[in-house]
């Protein structure tokens, strides 16, 4: 679509609908650098909550394979996250030596190590960095020169 075009668009659009549109367009502009409104947490975009306990994990994540997960504790329809994480190759194995930190965890598989940390980074910028027990930033494996889609930590 051209500037003409939106502009015509515009101009057929009755005065209420053109409001509408405004307010909007307004909303999208407010959003902040995370991409989120004020007030709105991001999704995680994981599956649970499930327990953190051997049998649920054995049970749960049934598949050998790099993923990411998020831990904390799970109130109502609330999951307060508290620690980020992920595996390049076996998701299961990761999570067990979580076992007893924290009551709940969320997780996802995906298709590779880089997926799998790209992910990791987004949970971490999006819940709260210095607010999570993570102490550092996720780190890329060696010799991988991956970077971070969110910041710029590994531009040197």
């Amino acid at each position: 679509m051209n500037d003409r075009t939106a502009l015509l668009a515009l101009e057929a659009l009755s005065s209420p609908q053109l409001a509408d549109a405004e307010q909007q367009a307004r909303a999208l502009i407010r959003r902040n650098a995370r991409g989120v409104r004020p007030g709105i947490s991001p999704s995680a975009g994981l599956s649970g909550p499930h327990r953190l306990d051997p049998e649920t994990i054995a049970t749960i994540v049934s598949r050998k394979s790099a993923g990411a997960f998020a831990m904390g504790r799970s109130e109502g329809n609330t999951f307060y996250i508290r620690y980020v994480g992920r595996s390049d190759d076996d998701l299961a194995a990761a999570l067990a030596k979580h076992v007893g930190d924290y009551p709940h965890f969320k997780f996802a598989y995906f298709g590779s190590p880089r997926a799998a940390f790209e992910k990791e980074c987004q949970l971490y910028h999006d819940f709260g960095e210095a607010k999570l027990n993570n102490k550092f930033h996720p780190m890329r494996p060696y010799p991988d020169s991956w970077h971070c889609p969110r910041c710029r930590i590994f531009d040197y």
